[in-house]
């Protein structure tokens, strides 16, 4: 309903009409599944010595012949009822997990911000002239650009920068690489239930981060080497410095790393991956396989996988990086409270699907990362929030600081307050309406206001505990006089049971 009163508002660009029209083609899938539900007559059931249970009769107004009503109720309802049970449960099983997993899909942590500029820098690092790594037939930029262009907020500003490093030219990017480098033997299970073992050589995406950081700290002495794009692995040298000088300009750095490699075994991430995003950088690899049989199928085929064409993979990584997308059979698991796989809603053809080869994220996918920047924004102002609560929680009313109560800043941190709240109405509105660049707008302002609450907070409870300082009583330095009279006292006493004209008691003689 929220989204058909944003459809029929009609003042949305053709971005959320084409969100729009996708729900509503989902939605009238559901009502017509549950309206078949209601009509459909269920099988007669089986039981055990070979008969049928005919279906239930409808149900009467007064309930009379409903069998939870029924004064035969252990016996009518596990024969009458079974058949409705089923179907409705997985109808309703059915809708929810839609919910989930199209209108709310779980997400990675994003940024609490919402940077003015992002910056990727690609790094296409390879050590052959077998194939060219970055041909538009083994990995496309220009798609690659246009397609994460889409993820970005309206009035924020993506820009693409391209490299291409020999390995050999570098020995720092080349110890970081082989030091990175393992094998190992995995089991995998084949569709006709077999398993089968196959040595893999691989990446540590933990330890090859690791590696580029160190090699980055290593050169940040040398300020030339900052500016150089020329091609050169100097050109990623200065990147945490730059990140760390321009993150109050709002600007924001995501290195993506290629490696390009022409060996006899496949090359992976972590064993199973083509790319995987770590913190705030992708990593990914290439092969020169072009038809690899994946160790993942779908009905009763193997999922070939060209390894010379990351595309795919580099995208569902840098999404998770850039907005939190996760592939779309991931999802979290309320009873268990962890992460969980349903791979029934590994379908469509979008780079979060592992069982397609598309390359073009959708329209709900582009708003889900819009959605998930702006919930990340919003989320760190109610963290600010709270911990505003907690520094004033500490403070209680006495009778000592009474009268520091008129000088407290109150009226600023209610008017402060009274901001958040219609900052948050007004983005969640816009969030209905789909209007992002509004939301992200409000957003930004909430955000400072939080941290203007944080900070009057924290004004609060200072002046507080200068009151609270001056209200200890000053504690007098000892004086060493006040032990004389004690000390006499203790002389006198002894000397009197020591003196020798005391006089002594003689014996009786008889």
């Amino acid at each position: 309903e929220m989204f058909q009163r944003s459809c029929q508002r009609g003042a949305l660009d053709s971005s959320a009409v084409e969100t729009c029209n996708e729900l509503r083609r989902r939605i009238e899938a559901i009502n017509s599944l549950i309206g078949k539900a209601k009509t459909v007559q269920p099988a007669p059931i089986r039981t055990s010595t070979g008969g049928g249970v005919p279906p239930p009769p409808p149900p009467s107004a007064d309930g009379s012949s409903n069998p939870l009503l029924s004064s035969h109720f252990s016996d009518s309802i596990p024969s009458s009822t079974l058949g409705w049970d089923t179907l409705l449960s997985y109808t309703g099983a059915l809708v929810d997990q839609t919910l989930h997993h199209i209108i709310v899909p779980p997400s990675s942590a994003v940024t609490p911000q919402i940077p003015e500029k992002v910056v990727f820098s690609v790094y296409v690092i390879f050590n052959h002239k077998a194939y060219d790594p970055d041909d538009p037939a083994n990995f496309h930029f220009t798609t690659f650009r246009e397609e994460v262009q889409r993820l970005s907020l309206p009035g924020q500003e993506f820009s693409f920068k391209l490299h291409k490093i020999a390995l050999e030219s570098d020995p720092t990017v080349a110890m970081a690489y082989h030091s990175s480098l393992r094998s190992a033997v995995v089991p995998t299970l084949k569709l006709n239930g077999t398993f089968e073992s196959s040595k893999r050589i691989y990446l540590d995406s933990l330890s090859l981060v690791q590696q580029l950081e160190f090699v980055r700290e290593a050169h940040h002495h040398h300020d030339d080497a900052d500016e150089e794009e020329d091609g050169s692995v100097s050109s990623l040298k200065g990147h945490d410095r730059k990140k760390s000088q321009t993150k109050t300009a709002g600007t924001r750095q995501i290195p993506v790393f290629l490696f390009s490699v022409n060996e006899p075994l496949p090359l992976f991430i972590d064993k199973y991956f083509q790319a995987r995003a770590v913190r705030d950088v992708v990593v990914a690899v290439q092969s020169p396989n072009m038809l690899w049989e994946s160790h993942m199928g779908c009905n009763g085929e193997h999922i070939n996988w060209n390894l010379r064409n990351p595309l795919r993979a580099m995208l569902m990584a840098t999404g998770q990086v850039v907005s939190g997308l996760l592939p779309t059979h991931i999802h979290h698991s309320k009873p268990h409270n962890r992460t969980a796989q349903n791979w029934l809603w590994s379908v469509g053809r979008s780079p979060l699907s592992y069982t397609s080869h598309g390359a073009h994220f959708s329209q709900l996918q582009v708003d889900l990362a819009r959605r998930n920047a702006i919930v990340g924004v919003l989320n760190d102002c109610v963290v600010q929030i709270t911990r505003g609560f907690q520094y004033l929680q500490t403070q209680r009313p006495t009778n000592g600081n009474f009268h520091v109560y008129a000088d407290l800043p109150t009226e600023p941190l209610q008017h402060s307050l009274a901001r958040l709240v219609v900052l948050f109405q007004k983005t969640l509105i816009a969030l209905e309406n789909l209007d992002f660049n509004t939301a992200a707008i409000q957003a930004k302002a909430s955000a400072v206001e939080s941290y203007q609450f944080h900070d009057l907070c924290l004004t609060v409870v200072g002046m507080m505990e200068m009151v609270r300082c001056d209200d200890v009583p000053v504690q007098q330095p000892f004086n060493p006089i006040y032990l004389l009279f004690p000390i006499l006292t203790l002389f006198g006493v002894v000397a009197f049971y020591l003196l020798p004209f005391r006089s002594k008691r003689k014996p009786k003689i008889n």
